[in-house]
């Protein structure tokens, strides 16, 4: 009876093709998030030398790195959504304005269909 080479190891290991293969499987994330970052900081905690712990305000700045991290992550999301409604907006207001007649305090420019209007606004600081 023929049996495969899997089934021949100790429970647990693998053959480095399979466990290649696993790897490939594997979505690929490059960022720390918060799940990493706690996994990671616990880890560290439970494998501290006992004779030499780590200081608490050690601990205490990672954790204050991290959550600053976050909100300036969170606060890059919120304001490219800003600007993006920002865009929208001021393309709103300006459709708004097909059709109409406007003027600027320097003198009148006429829109037809057929011509190019051209015009200089001097804006002051």
């Amino acid at each position: 009876m023929a049996t495969t080479a899997t089934s021949s190891l100790p429970s647990g290991i693998v053959k480095y093709e399979d466990y290649q293969a696993q790897q490939k499987a594997k979505p690929t994330n490059e960022n720390m998030g918060q799940t990493e970052f706690l996994t990671l900081f616990t880890t560290q905690l439970k494998n501290q030398n006992p004779l030499d712990p780590v200081k608490n305000e050690a601990f205490v700045a990672q954790l204050a790195q991290f959550s600053q991290l976050e909100a300036t992550t969170a606060m890059k999301t919120s304001m490219q959504n800003l600007v993006s409604s920002l865009a929208n907006d001021r393309l709103l207001g300006a459709t708004s304005l097909i059709g109409k007649t406007v003027g600027v305090p320097d003198g009148p420019v006429m829109v037809t269909d057929t011509t190019v209007s051209q015009g200089v606004v001097n804006a002051p600081t």
